[in-house]
Protein backbone atom coordinates (compact mmCIF):
# COMPACT_ATOMS: atom_id res chain seq x y z
CA UNK A 1 0.00 0.00 0.00
CA UNK A 2 1.30 3.44 -0.87
CA UNK A 3 0.69 6.29 1.56
CA UNK A 4 1.86 9.86 2.06
CA UNK A 5 2.54 10.33 -1.64
CA UNK A 6 3.32 13.72 -3.09
CA UNK A 7 4.13 14.58 -6.71
CA UNK A 8 6.93 16.91 -7.75
CA UNK A 9 5.75 20.53 -7.60
CA UNK A 10 2.72 19.61 -5.48
CA UNK A 11 2.08 22.05 -2.64
CA UNK A 12 3.69 20.78 0.58
CA UNK A 13 1.65 20.26 3.76
CA UNK A 14 4.41 20.66 6.35
CA UNK A 15 8.07 21.42 6.91
CA UNK A 16 10.33 23.48 4.70
CA UNK A 17 7.91 23.32 1.75
CA UNK A 18 4.65 23.98 3.60
CA UNK A 19 2.38 25.93 1.22
CA UNK A 20 5.12 25.86 -1.45
CA UNK A 21 5.68 23.66 -4.52
CA UNK A 22 7.96 20.75 -3.61
CA UNK A 23 11.06 20.20 -5.76
CA UNK A 24 10.64 16.42 -5.39
CA UNK A 25 8.08 13.63 -5.26
CA UNK A 26 7.88 11.14 -2.41
CA UNK A 27 5.86 8.24 -1.11
CA UNK A 28 5.80 5.64 1.63
CA UNK A 29 5.18 1.96 0.98
CA UNK A 30 3.42 0.26 3.88
CA UNK A 31 3.28 -3.49 4.48
CA UNK A 32 -0.31 -4.71 3.94
CA UNK A 33 -2.25 -5.53 7.12
CA UNK A 34 -2.78 -9.11 5.94
CA UNK A 35 0.96 -9.80 6.35
CA UNK A 36 1.75 -11.29 9.76
CA UNK A 37 3.78 -8.92 11.93
CA UNK A 38 6.59 -11.46 12.23
CA UNK A 39 6.91 -11.47 8.40
CA UNK A 40 6.87 -7.67 7.81
CA UNK A 41 10.59 -7.11 7.30
CA UNK A 42 11.09 -10.05 4.93
CA UNK A 43 7.95 -9.11 2.97
CA UNK A 44 9.08 -5.49 2.58
CA UNK A 45 12.64 -6.42 1.56
CA UNK A 46 11.31 -8.89 -1.02
CA UNK A 47 8.83 -6.28 -2.32
CA UNK A 48 11.61 -3.71 -2.70
CA UNK A 49 13.93 -6.18 -4.42
CA UNK A 50 11.17 -7.25 -6.82
CA UNK A 51 10.17 -3.66 -7.68
CA UNK A 52 13.44 -1.70 -7.38
CA UNK A 53 13.74 -1.12 -11.13
CA UNK A 54 10.10 0.03 -11.34
CA UNK A 55 10.81 2.60 -8.60
CA UNK A 56 13.87 3.86 -10.47
CA UNK A 57 11.96 3.95 -13.76
CA UNK A 58 9.29 6.05 -12.03
CA UNK A 59 11.99 8.56 -11.05
CA UNK A 60 13.13 7.43 -7.60
CA UNK A 61 16.58 8.78 -6.88
CA UNK A 62 16.73 8.23 -3.12
CA UNK A 63 15.21 5.38 -1.11
CA UNK A 64 15.45 4.25 2.52
CA UNK A 65 14.31 1.13 4.34
CA UNK A 66 12.37 2.51 7.33
CA UNK A 67 11.26 0.35 10.23
CA UNK A 68 8.75 1.84 12.64
CA UNK A 69 7.70 -0.06 15.71
CA UNK A 70 5.24 0.86 18.41
CA UNK A 71 4.60 -0.09 21.99
CA UNK A 72 5.51 0.37 25.62
CA UNK A 73 8.94 -1.22 25.36
CA UNK A 74 11.65 0.07 23.03
CA UNK A 75 13.74 -3.01 22.39
CA UNK A 76 13.72 -4.79 19.05
CA UNK A 77 15.48 -7.77 17.55
CA UNK A 78 16.01 -8.97 13.99
CA UNK A 79 16.87 -12.42 12.73
CA UNK A 80 19.98 -13.00 10.62
CA UNK A 81 17.67 -13.63 7.63
CA UNK A 82 16.00 -10.24 8.12
CA UNK A 83 19.36 -8.49 8.33
CA UNK A 84 20.57 -10.28 5.19
CA UNK A 85 17.38 -9.33 3.29
CA UNK A 86 17.69 -5.67 4.26
CA UNK A 87 21.34 -5.77 3.21
CA UNK A 88 20.34 -7.23 -0.19
CA UNK A 89 18.24 -4.13 -0.91
CA UNK A 90 21.34 -1.93 -0.65
CA UNK A 91 19.24 0.75 1.05
CA UNK A 92 20.02 2.77 4.15
CA UNK A 93 18.31 1.32 7.21
CA UNK A 94 16.37 3.82 9.31
CA UNK A 95 14.47 2.86 12.46
CA UNK A 96 12.13 4.76 14.72
CA UNK A 97 10.32 3.71 17.87
CA UNK A 98 6.99 5.29 18.82
CA UNK A 99 6.13 4.89 22.50
CA UNK A 100 2.52 3.98 23.27
CA UNK A 101 1.30 3.48 26.83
Amino acid sequence: MISDSIDKEEIGNFGKYKNLPTPFGACTIVTPKKIERIDNIIWMADFILKNMQKFKNAGATSMNFWIYWYGGQGNMEMTPKEIEKIHETGLNLCMDYIFIE
